[in-house]
């Protein structure tokens, strides 16, 4: 909230705590805080959206990576990597 945000608040308090808000003005108050809670919801599924592209990259990334058949291969390592890197994923999914 800016310092401008934060006195308007302050005096749509007082208005409010006095009764003087008329109703116009308290329906767009309602509109506004409706709308900054649909904002914060936004974000946060942008953010678990990026965390599931992030862990599906990474997922992708490692299989490319293609060590079979390389002196680097091992099979239970690899096979234990990929399991971990896929749960990572799942629980970005399920968030």
């Amino acid at each position: 909230m800016t310092p401008r945000e934060h006195d308007a608040a302050i005096e749509i308090a007082k208005a409010q705590a006095a009764g003087t808000i008329p109703a116009i003005a308290q329906s767009l108050i309602e509109l506004v805080d409706d709308l900054r809670r649909q904002a914060d919801d936004q974000e946060a599924e942008l953010k678990r959206l990026y965390l599931i592209e992030e862990e599906a990259r990474c997922v992708f990334q490692y299989h490319r990576s293609g060590r079979f058949g390389t002196d680097d291969f091992n099979e239970a390592w690899d096979a234990d990597d990929m399991i971990e890197k896929l749960e990572s994923l799942g629980k970005a999914l399920k968030q």
